[in-house]
This record gives C-alpha cells, structure tokens and sequence, in this order.
C-alpha cells in the first residue's frame, strides 16, 4: 500500500477502482495476486501487532481479514502451543489461506472462517488475543465491529489494531470512497465508545519501496486495546 507515486498516475480510473475493490474484498485471481502483493507490503505492520498482543503459551487468537494468511508461520515462530482461528469475508482469501496453512491446520489444529462482515460465528470469551491489519478502513459499522471483538474476547483479553495513518493513507491514488481513513484522534474516540480501553497506541514510520523504484514514507500506527 506504499504506491503512492508516478506508477499508479499511468493507471485509468477503472484500474484504480479495480485495486481499491480487491483491497476491501480479495477476489477471483487477481484477489490472490493482491494477498500476493499485500502480504509482503503489510509484514512489518503485521510484525507490529502481532507483537502488540504479548503472545504467551496457549493464548487464543482471532485475526480478522488475513488475507492469505502467509504470516501464520511467524505466529507459531512466537508460540508453538497457540491456537489460530482467522476470520474472513472472502471466500477467495478462506481458501488461499487454507491452502498455504495446510501444515498449520493438520499439526496446529489453525481454522479459517467465513463471516458477513457483521456477526462473528464465535461464543462469548472465546478468545484472549485480537488482532487486525489495515481491515478497520472496510468496517460496516466500526461500533458493532468493536462490540463483536470485545464479545468473542475474555475479560484478560488484548486487542491490536493495526492501521495507516490518514495523512499517509489519503495521498494514495486508490484510496477513495471504500475507505474510511483514520488518525490518532478518530480512532481513540471511537474506542471510547467501546467497551475497550485503550491502552496506547503506538506509531512507527518506515522507507517501503514503490514499483517505480522510489521509496515513500508510510506512516502507520497500532492502537492497543484491553477488554477488561
């Protein structure tokens, strides 16, 4: 998501629209492309919350909107007794993730489900660690997400949001009326009104290297929060 430059000024309109339609729902092949692509542009944000979450033994942890979910192994790098369960929208990135984690999902017993963007098909406390890499821009209703985490986690559990920040976000070209961009201030009162609490958010900068060859500054941030 660092394209930010003279590469994306040579796309048409409709080749713009096509890339913000696969970020927020991955489908068909070139779905797989763009989890291909995001995967590898998201890591160290990915690194981040993984990191935000303090992982111990045995923790269960719900990631939403995986994508291909290529960065499982770095969870179980972390904890080997952990037990995963992603959940996505996309039937597309279910079944990507469940192909490159079949080793995760016969030696580790790691799930993939699909949800409607609304309820999550989980009981109450059934997780102690949350977390999320650049899906809170596609959130239906950013309240009710927030109200369905905050269920499906016990009272000791931790949450990490990861995100890029609007003044980075809003200079990419594909970004338009899909997203819903945020800031330190934004997300802080939307969790307010949560039943979280949060607990800091923490920002990072970093060089990423556009397809032109230039490199950009993506300003990015997790927002840590606790369910008790």
């Amino acid at each position: 998501m660092a394209d930010s430059d003279k590469f994306f000024k040579e796309m048409s309109g409709d080749e713009l629209a096509e890339i913000e339609s696969q970020l927020s729902f991955p489908s068909g092949e070139a779905g797989k492309e763009m989890a291909l692509a995001m995967n590898e542009s998201n890591i160290s944000m990915t690194r981040a919350a993984i990191e935000a979450m303090e992982l111990k033994n045995n923790c269960c942890v719900l990631e939403l909107g995986h994508g291909n979910c290529a960065h499982l192994s770095e969870l179980f790098e972390k904890c080997e007794t952990l037990k995963f369960c992603g959940l996505e929208i996309s039937e597309t990135m279910k079944s990507e993730a469940e192909r490159l984690n079949k080793q995760f999902k016969d030696s580790n017993g790691a799930e993939f489900h699909l949800y409607d963007g609304t309820k999550f098909p989980f009981q109450d406390d059934q997780f102690n660690r949350f977390f999320t890499v650049n899906t809170i821009y596609f959130w239906k209703d950013p309240q009710q997400t927030l109200a369905e985490i905050h269920r499906v986690l016990s009272e000791d559990g931790i949450a990490a949001i990861a995100f890029g920040q609007k003044r980075f976000m809003e200079q990419l070209p594909f970004v338009n009326d899909k997203f819903s961009l945020f800031d330190n201030d934004k997300i802080s009162r939307l969790i307010d009104q949560s039943p979280f609490h949060l607990k800091g958010i923490h920002n990072f900068s970093e060089e990423v290297k556009s397809k032109s060859g230039d490199t950009v500054d993506r300003h990015f941030s997790i927002a840590r929060l606790s369910a008790g």
